[in-house]
């Protein structure tokens, strides 16, 4: 069993709690400011091969309705384990740059894989704080409440809030996806969240729009007609069964 040191990384505009001895609770509060965040972090729970956490993902500035999904993952995985759950759930292909941090890109906290020299051209960062192997999950997401955010696609933004919802006895060897809001997973390569409502409005609405906005979308997107443009939307709804297969293989 490996035991990880109590550790605090703070700027220099922030103090640490007065109960930093007290291992159970969290050393701070991941507030951030100006000069970045103070970063909230734990020690490693000792028996976490015996414990579920319960994880909302939810995408962040959607709203009307938000996307979510609420996953049991085993608490013994690392960081790189559950970005592997994230791309899964929400739709991802896992072709593009990605970290946790405390809030989107703030390098108080940078958790992610950095670049080898030996692999120049691998998805990698130019520096991490925690390496996401070696990293356990809950040395930060131990506690209903705790969140980090998780960045995919450097340009796109796709921002995801990652919070724990709950701690339970262990339930499975594997991640499940146990529920879900907005049933249009996020599509990789074709936008950031303004595509992706503007697409989820489409689905749900295709029939009142005008000609001239339908024209306008297929122009906007590539598409030859409205059958290729809604059957490829289709094709990125959410299906819970295909997705906790494969889970499974994580």
């Amino acid at each position: 069993m490996i035991f990880f040191k109590q550790v605090v990384r703070l700027s220099d505009t922030f103090q640490t709690d007065p109960d930093d001895n007290d291992t159970s609770s969290p050393i701070s509060r991941n507030k951030c400011g100006s000069s970045g965040c103070e970063i909230k972090e734990y020690i490693p729970l000792k028996d976490a091969e015996d414990s579920t956490l319960v994880l909302r993902i939810q995408m962040k500035g959607v709203t009307k309705p938000p996307m979510w999904r609420e996953v049991e993952i085993p608490a013994n995985f690392n960081f790189m384990q559950l970005h592997e759950v994230i791309q899964g759930v929400t739709g991802l292909e896992d072709c593009h740059l990605w970290q946790f941090n405390a809030k989107a890109y703030d390098e108080s906290l940078q958790i992610g894989v950095e670049m080898d020299e030996d692999d120049l051209f691998a998805p990698a960062l130019d520096f991490v704080t925690h390496d996401a192997v070696e990293t356990p999950v809950t040395q930060f997401l131990q506690h209903k409440g705790d969140k980090l955010e998780y960045v995919y696609d450097f340009g796109n933004d796709w921002i995801f809030v990652v919070e724990v919802k709950d701690l339970l006895a262990k339930k499975a060897d594997y991640p499940v996806c146990t529920k879900f809001k907005s049933d249009l997973n996020a599509i990789d390569n074709f936008g950031g969240i303004y595509r992706y409502q503007q697409a989820r409005n489409d689905l749900e609405g295709w029939g009142k729009l005008s000609k001239k906005e339908k024209n306008q979308r297929l122009e906007d997107y590539g598409f030859d007609s409205e059958e290729d443009y809604l059957d490829f939307l289709n094709q990125y709804r959410i299906s819970l069964d295909d997705i906790n297969d494969d889970l499974k293989w994580i």
